[in-house]
């Protein structure tokens, strides 16, 4: 080293799974302006992996592989089935742990998307209801869980019904933990009072018997 020369420290290279998200994020961003709404893209669960996520003819770990999605590929979902989402095109079926949701690349991009998810699933929307409940269920990303679980509570007022087919779409493994949640910070007593009741004219269904577990 030259005498007197300052050592600096050496930048780390993004990882391979990195330098991915760097060059796919402007095509995400841009899809998700044009669309003006969130999107679903491929994500795997593990960040480092760059490995492509297989589509499988069936909701099934086992089930026969149609091809593979690469991470960030953009999704069309159709709808929910316990742990895995039904794409339309390609047509076939990938884990809800390899997804994400993008919306915007600001706080602003965020809030406009939030606001008209929240007006769709109080219209009774059946998409945007079952939106909800994915992303209660996966934990709030790109959204608060908080407000994710206020914004279910607000359906039960608005559209029960709806919120109770959504949730009888579930497996017991998604629609468990989802009531838990609504149950604790999503429920307001006017929300819980109109949920309730809607149970009551359909005590047989799944999603009656769940919460009646949780009281």
């Amino acid at each position: 080293m030259i005498s007197g020369a300052i050592a600096l420290p050496l930048q780390a290279q993004p990882s391979p799974s990195e330098q991915q998200l760097l060059q796919a994020q402007p095509r995400i961003e841009q899809a998700v302006a044009t669309a003006k709404a969130c999107l679903t893209v491929i994500e795997a669960a593990d960040s480092r992996s760059t490995e492509p996520i297989p589509l499988r003819a069936a909701p099934h770990p086992q089930a026969a592989i149609a091809r593979t999605l690469a991470n960030w590929t953009i999704i069309e979902v159709l709808q929910q089935q316990g742990n895995w989402l039904q794409l339309k095109a390609p047509s076939g079926w990938v884990p809800l742990q390899a997804t994400a949701m993008h919306c915007g690349r600001d706080a602003a991009d965020t809030q406009d998307y939030r606001t008209q998810l929240q007006q769709q699933a109080n219209q009774g929307q059946p998409t945007a209801i079952a939106t909800l409940i994915r992303l209660v269920y996966r934990s709030g990303t790109p959204f608060p869980v908080e407000w994710l679980s206020q914004a279910l509570g607000n359906v039960a007022v608005t559209q029960p019904k709806a919120l109770v087919a959504a949730l009888e779409a579930q497996t017991d493994e998604v629609r468990a933990p989802v009531l838990l949640q609504l149950k604790i910070i999503g429920f307001t007593p006017a929300a819980q009072a109109s949920f309730a009741a809607q149970l009551a004219q359909q005590p047989q269904s799944r999603t009656a018997q769940t919460w009646q577990k949780l009281e």
